[in-house]
């Protein structure tokens, strides 16, 4: 063991620089209150009390043992002179060969551990070598053979083939990058809908749907058709249009007289539509079994 400080008699002081006659010395385990032992010799058989009481040459034999400390000194009169924290002995020179000679070990039952891993890989990986669904001869003369490998999948990771047609249906085969730039050269544009210069719009939303129910039989960018009355349709977009300025174009089920299924409102989010009939004498609103509509804008 060791002292605290490098003297082999500590030696105390007062504020004033004065030895410490009297003074008490409490030693604790390092940032707590709990009371660690020291020793009056340095081979730690003669445990010192705690506190330790210093002479009136402010003086004490103290000997640390493993680990840090922290220690209070108090004056005779209980007044708190210093509390410092974390203080340890030196390492003996027998102590230090020992920690290496620990490491030293530490290090080789790691290199142990490490032939042992590699030892069990290696006869792992040999036992997979040139079978079906394994590796292939990991030396200087092997081949890999394609025909081993396992062909990737939509859920399975394997050999990739590729495939330089668009006519296939395979889920196994990726496309090439020759018919990437085919698909790409040969896109559909708007111009191939149509001829002329004129633009082409297509349909924001439509919908077909039964005209003595309200039911929607098919749809697209439609909400829901609203039943008011005879002959009376409210239909509400599933996302609105930008103003209420778009175009209905309407056809329903005929009749033997006159009739229509004509726009009667309409705002960004929803218009109305009414069936009507009219015929020499007679004139009204009726449920079309069939009712359709296209909106453009």
């Amino acid at each position: 063991m060791y002292p605290l400080l490098t003297n082999v008699v500590c030696q105390f002081e007062d504020r004033n620089g004065k030895p410490l006659a009297g003074g008490k010395v409490f030693t604790y385990e390092a940032n707590t209150t709990t009371p660690k032992l020291t020793y009056a010799d340095p081979d730690g058989k003669a445990p010192n009390t705690n506190p330790v009481i210093l002479d009136e040459a402010g003086r004490a034999k103290i000997y640390a043992d493993t680990g840090a400390y922290r220690v209070q000194v108090f004056d005779k009169k209980g007044v708190l002179i210093t509390d410092t924290n974390k203080i340890s002995r030196y390492v003996t020179a027998l102590e230090l060969d020992e920690f290496k000679n620990d490491v030293q070990d530490g290090l080789d039952e790691l290199h142990n551990v490490q032939e042992t891993l590699e030892t069990v890989a290696n006869s792992v990986i040999d036992g997979k070598k040139d079978q079906p669904g394994g590796l292939p001869g990991l030396n200087d003369s092997a081949l890999i053979d394609p025909e081993r490998l396992p062909n990737a999948s939509l859920t399975a990771k394997g050999a990739v083939k590729l495939n330089s047609t668009l006519d296939s249906d395979s889920k196994e085969e990726a496309l090439t990058a020759e018919m990437g730039k085919k698909l790409n050269d040969e896109k559909l544009s708007k111009s191939d809908l149509g001829k002329g210069d004129a633009p082409i719009y297509g349909v924001r939303a439509w919908v077909n749907f039964n005209g003595e129910t309200g039911e929607i039989r098919a749809s697209g960018n439609v909400k829901s058709v609203t039943k008011n009355g005879t002959g009376s349709y409210t239909v509400v977009f599933n996302k609105e249009m930008e103003d209420a300025n778009y175009a209905v174009t309407t056809s329903a089920t005929a009749r033997g007289d006159a009739s229509s299924l004509n726009l009667a409102a309409q705002s960004k989010s929803e218009f109305t539509l009414v069936a009507s009939y009219g015929g020499d004498n007679t004139v009204g609103n009726y449920n079309p079994f069939f009712a359709s509509v296209a909106v453009f804008r």
